[in-house]
């Protein structure tokens, strides 16, 4: 599956690892080399190679009982063991449909990009006990150098465009997912070396997540992208030019003074009081979900904010006063979304309050699940011909315009799982068996126009 899941997301080449039977060794509890006998170990303890080296060359015949000893158990781990043979059987498999199908040409379709911000240096899974770049010593002396609210922001965007789902039970899964959504691209703002043309030409939708630290150029583009008829997502934290990982930023450090009237349709005057819920206005339904669904307990300040734009559309509130938490603003042909929190998205993972759902990603996977329900391609899939569930997290897509070829990759190895394909008007119930990939013709389009062939 995850060499059909390479193969799904464009790669046109796969380098495996092979692995190494020592790491497997002493880390795999299901290892056939836990079953021989320790004997050696007991004797020489735990010696690196040139120890093994260097005990071979002197002493070769004190080495000989412990190899009969293990010699009877070689057949289950050495190159025609069952688990060698069936890796190669794997490979070749994959290999044949390669050579049978090629790769598709081109790239998938991708209509939403994730912004690693500038200054975003988190690894690739978040963990609070994790040094931002490895700086511990820094971090001790000042905790903000951990892994905070900024890199778990991450995590609710990988829970929802690559949820992980449990396929490989009652072992956690931390390799496979679906793609409700489609594929999704990473694009890098660092030192904001990126434009507005390019983000126009290939996405539809910008959504921040992790640090960014900005300024008045990276605003500029992002003002540029959404007028051109993008959909961004940022929250309050991303428009700091704040370099320390300060949380505590002041007005002064936001980017333009926290006048953001032209991208967001707010002036920000202030950090304002904590709140604890939010919550739906009556009558609003366009995250998805409606009043009086709470989300919390959450214990986060807000912005305190002047709304400049008069046809802001508020979209969450706080339960106590009503002020505004996600606004919607249309700026030229697109529009923003903004989080008015102090802190940064990850902070709103929290959500136990009445209504909440398992594995929502809180408050701002609702926002992530709207944009990307707004931001569909030319091919998409669904639970009920409306917007992908549960069903969806077990199925991975890909659409190759230039190849006309659509991919489908059931990832669960026990259930079949039954999705809605759309495409071109079209739409068609697909049930895929356990572990299935299928590839079907599709519409083809040009590179760079992308009219139809």
């Amino acid at each position: 599956i995850s060499m059909y899941l390479k193969y799904m997301a464009g790669s046109k080449m796969i380098i495996n690892e092979s692995g190494n039977w020592f790491v497997e060794h002493t880390l795999s509890p299901d290892s056939p080399k836990l079953k021989v006998p320790q004997s050696a170990r007991d004797k020489y303890g735990v010696i690196g190679w040139g120890g093994v080296q260097k005990e071979l060359a002197e002493n070769p015949q004190g080495l000989k009982p412990f190899l009969e000893e293990a010699r009877p158990y070689f057949p289950t781990m050495n190159y025609e063991s069952p688990i060698c043979r069936k890796y190669r059987e794997v490979i070749s498999d994959f290999w044949n449909f390669v050579k049978e199908n090629g790769t598709p040409e081109g790239q998938p379709e991708t209509t939403i990009a994730l912004a690693k911000g500038n200054y975003d240096l988190t690894t690739a899974r978040y963990n609070h006990n994790y040094a931002i770049s490895g700086l511990y010593d820094i971090a001790i002396e000042n905790p903000n150098w951990f892994q905070g609210a900024p890199e778990r922001s991450w995590k609710l965007a990988r829970d929802v465009f690559f949820p992980e789902v449990p396929v490989l039970k009652p072992y956690v899964n931390i390799h496979l997912s679906g793609t409700p959504y489609g594929q999704v691209d990473v694009v890098s703002f660092a030192c904001d070396q990126i434009s507005a043309e390019f983000l126009n030409k290939n996405y539809k939708a910008l959504l921040f997540a992790g640090w960014n630290t900005c300024s008045k150029k990276q605003y500029e583009i992002l003002k540029t992208y959404v007028y051109n008829g993008g959909t961004l997502f940022i929250s309050l934290p991303h428009l700091s030019t704040n370099e320390t990982r300060n949380f505590n930023f002041g007005v002064d450090e936001l980017v333009n003074g926290g006048d953001f009237s032209e991208l967001c349709g707010v002036r920000v005057l202030g950090r304002g009081d904590c709140f604890y819920w939010a919550t739906v206005p009556i009558g609003s339904n366009k995250l998805g979900c409606t009043f009086p669904r709470r989300f919390g307990i959450l214990g986060v300040p807000m912005g305190k904010i002047e709304i400049t734009d008069p046809n802001l559309e508020v979209l969450v509130i706080d339960d106590e006063e009503a002020r505004p938490i996600v606004t919607l603003h249309r700026y030229g042909k697109g529009k923003c979304y903004f989080l008015n929190t102090w802190t940064y998205p990850g902070a709103l993972d929290i959500d136990e309050g009445p209504g909440s759902l398992i594995n929502s990603a809180g408050l701002p996977g609702y926002i992530y699940r709207t944009i990307a329900n707004e931001s569909r391609g030319y091919v998409w899939i669904t639970d009920d011909k409306d917007k992908p569930g549960e069903e969806c997290n077990y199925v991975a897509f890909s659409y190759f315009p230039q190849a006309g070829k659509i991919c489908l990759l059931n990832i669960d190895f026990e259930k079949e799982h039954t999705i809605w394909l759309h495409q071109f008007g079209m739409c068609e119930k697909i049930t895929l068996a356990p572990a299935e990939f299928k590839m079907l013709a599709t519409v083809k389009l040009r590179q760079g126009d992308g009219s139809l062939v």
